[in-house]
């Protein structure tokens, strides 16, 4: 069994602070950290792995205080952006290599058993350079399962590789976890990667934890607007900017709406043509793109403000063309920045 227990981590990487941060994971536990270019992801996975100084601050691995061991006593699995593959040997020796500097036992049966679990047995001899992405990707992870650690850091799995390769990673990410089941904390800017693998998300916004609690829970009742945009909302508006354009009706229909820091609603929260009763407003298509179940409308409402709605795939009429005006109604939406204890409206 192991578990993992930051407490009131902070820590700083030149002008930038991070923390305090604080939460625990059970050996099952993924956590996915999220958050806007520069909010401090990386540095959390360095400061957690023992590159960075921490003060104050506490990590416990089982109860065990980890912050004044150096990085290579701290029992963590880490996989940096860049990957950090040794050019120089081969994919074999790369795998190896943690085994070799532990002195663990039976290191020739274990990284057969990594190569033939992540399907890099055929490519044991090549390089770094001559691999794809993907096949990258595998031998990273292979080697930060071949020291055996307790818990595990990763920081972008989805970096720079395409969209086939992304399918194949998480298959692999998911098959390395499901036997090694230890405290996972995953940088992801990609919702899809991140709610696949992980059931709690930890948003950062410059340096600080915005957010620390399901999944779930992030998508139906986002605190601010980075979040539901994190968690797919395709329609976010602030609602300083709902303010700013009162005096029109769409803007007044959803400030009325909102929560403290705004509100949001999905693309196929939209209704077309709606029926009597229900508060009708104009957009303007300035474009289109397909979408799994349908088209997504991009145009724009009187105010001018942006919006991205869903025309079904069973609609009887095909999409509009752009520069149509067409009547709609949102249905349901999510006021931004509630209490727990309160939800979307209708």
């Amino acid at each position: 069994m192991s578990s993992l227990e930051v407490r009131g981590l902070e820590a700083r990487n030149g002008a930038f602070a991070l923390g305090p941060v604080s939460f625990s994971l059970a050996e099952h536990d993924v956590l996915a950290v999220q958050g806007p270019s520069g909010s401090g992801k990386t540095t959390l996975l360095r400061a957690l792995a023992g590159f960075l100084p921490v003060a104050p601050g506490a990590l416990l691995r089982d109860g065990e205080d980890l912050g004044a061991l150096p990085p290579e006593s701290r029992g963590v699995g880490y996989v940096p952006q860049g990957l950090g593959l040794f050019p120089h040997r081969t994919v074999r020796g790369n795998v190896s290599y943690p085994m070799e500097i532990r002195d663990r036992p039976n290191p020739r049966r274990v990284v057969e058993t990594l190569l033939d679990r992540f399907g890099l047995t055929a490519l044991a001899s090549r390089y770094p350079a001559t691999l794809s992405g993907g096949e990258r990707q595998r031998v990273a992870m292979a080697r930060a399962l071949a020291s055996e650690p307790s818990w595990l850091l990763w920081d972008e799995p989805y970096a720079s590789l395409d969209l086939e390769a992304r399918e194949s990673l998480l298959e692999t990410l998911e098959l390395g976890l499901s036997d090694r089941p230890v405290p996972v904390l995953l940088v992801a800017h990609e919702p899809g990667l991140a709610y696949a693998l992980a059931r709690k998300v930890l948003v950062l916004d410059a340096g600080r934890p915005v957010y620390l609690g399901g999944v779930e829970r992030m998508r139906r009742a986002p605190p601010n607007a980075f979040t539901a945009r994190l968690s797919g909302y395709e329609n976010v508006f602030l609602r300083s900017q709902l303010v700013a354009l009162s005096d029109s009706p769409f803007a007044r229909s959803l400030l009325a709406r909102s929560g403290p820091a705004g509100v949001a609603f999905y693309a196929e929260d939209a209704q077309w043509s709606p029926g009597p009763g229900k508060e009708r407003f104009p957009l303007t298509v300035r474009g289109l793109r397909p979408a799994p179940r349908g088209w997504i409308v991009r145009g724009v409402s009187q105010e001018g403000l942006g919006l991205s709605l869903l025309w079904p795939e069973a609609n009887s009429t095909p999409p509009p063309a752009p520069g149509t005006s067409l009547p709609f109604h949102v249905g349901h939406l999510w006021p931004l920045g509630l209490s727990r204890d309160e939800g979307g409206a209708d």
